[in-house]
């Protein structure tokens, strides 16, 4: 889910991760939503509770999780507890296979796209958004109730790679699917990204829409735990209220400042993961010139495979890609409903591809928002 969802959005809901006599967590699921479709949300949100007791000692005892395959009605109840100016970004989510955690809610679109993936991505993304609950009710007091200034927050990679990693670890520990297999994926996707853990640390770190942030960090994460132990996560977020910005608490829990592992682990990525040198960076804009953020971008080869990404908050991509030929496929929401469209390209058959990053990709969608 977006970073950017996660920690800015403030709902009533709070939650205890401690409290006694709490209730039992609530699944809400639409009536049209399949009974596999249910039994690998619950599963992977089952798993990730068990796992953080027993790595954690946090007992997620009251949040909700609501399911549904009618795209209306989930927007309208998540935009009933979410203060969002755009409820149509959001819907770029949810229609593209997201899902979203705001505060103590779990909201998962059960549309086609989310029924397409196998029950281990479906029970990952349950697992990775219960990661998250856990991760808002750390930061509830201390900075959200607090009003901390936002860059005590963590950037994205953080948030979202320590999720991944947990989500991946949670499912193992459960023994429903091999944590490797998770780890192999992310080793493959690594390849395909463009962004260094250093320029994922600066800047407006809270943008987040591109596979960089959740690729790159579940591997820097588990760099990490390597390095400090598996409570070390748990600890870091804990410790965020108490230091005076993320890189103290990064410090304080996992002992090492955070320049020297970042250069430790680009020198690991260059020798076991080095990205691909070749690649297409672009933008989706809406017909009056604004950014289309959360879009689904997929940029498909001539033998037929395909890679997916999302656009950022500005509505950029970038993916790095083989030598090769591509077309680049965008697929939005939009008040009409799903509008999907191509990215026009030099030549009839795509983009060509070798050993540099074309940029100035560009595409208008036909409606707006």
């Amino acid at each position: 889910m977006p970073t950017k969802t996660l920690l800015a959005l403030t709902i009533s809901l709070a939650l205890f991760l401690y409290g006694c006599g709490a209730d039992p967590q609530i699944y809400r699921f639409g009536k049209e939503v399949p009974q596999e479709e249910r039994e690998a949300v619950t599963s992977g949100v089952e798993a990730m509770r068990a796992w953080l007791l027993e790595t954690a000692g946090v007992r997620l005892r009251r949040f909700s999780v609501y399911v549904d395959g009618d795209i209306n009605t989930l927007i309208g109840r998540y935009t009933y507890y979410v203060d969002t100016e755009d409820p149509l970004a959001a819907a770029q989510w949810f229609m593209n296979g997201g899902a979203v955690a705001s505060g103590s809610t779990i909201y998962i679109y059960a549309g086609s796209e989310w029924r397409s993936p196998v029950s281990r991505e479906k029970a990952f993304v349950a697992a990775h958004e219960t990661y998250h609950v856990a991760q808002y009710g750390y930061l509830y007091d201390d900075l959200i109730l607090g009003g901390v200034d936002e860059r005590a927050y963590p950037p994205a990679w953080l948030v979202e790679g320590s999720a991944d990693y947990a989500a991946a670890r949670a499912l193992d520990a459960a023994g429903l699917y091999p944590y490797e297999e998770f780890r192999q994926r992310a080793l493959t996707f690594a390849t395909r990204q463009r962004a260094s853990l250093a320029d994922l640390s600066v800047g407006d770190v809270h943008v987040a829409g591109e596979a960089e942030a959740y690729i790159l960090g579940f591997l820097a994460v588990e760099a990490l735990v390597a390095r400090a132990g598996e409570s070390a996560v748990s600890d870091f977020w804990d410790y965020l209220g108490e230091h005076s910005g993320w890189t103290e608490a990064f410090a304080a829990a996992f002992s090492v400042e955070l320049d020297t592992f970042v250069s430790d682990f680009e020198r690991l990525r260059q020798s076991e993961f080095p990205p691909l040198a070749g690649g297409l960076a672009g933008a989706l804009m809406r017909p009056d010139g604004g950014p289309v953020p959360g879009a689904g971008i997929s940029v498909c080869g001539d033998a037929g495979e395909c890679r997916f990404t999302f656009t950022a908050d500005d509505g950029t991509f970038r993916i790095a890609l083989e030598p090769g030929v591509y077309r680049v496929f965008y697929r939005v929401a939009t008040r009409g409903g799903v509008e999907q469209g191509e990215f026009a390209a030099p030549r009839p058959d795509g983009f060509q591809v070798a050993d540099v990053v074309i940029s100035g990709v560009r595409a208008t969608v036909r409606d707006d928002f």
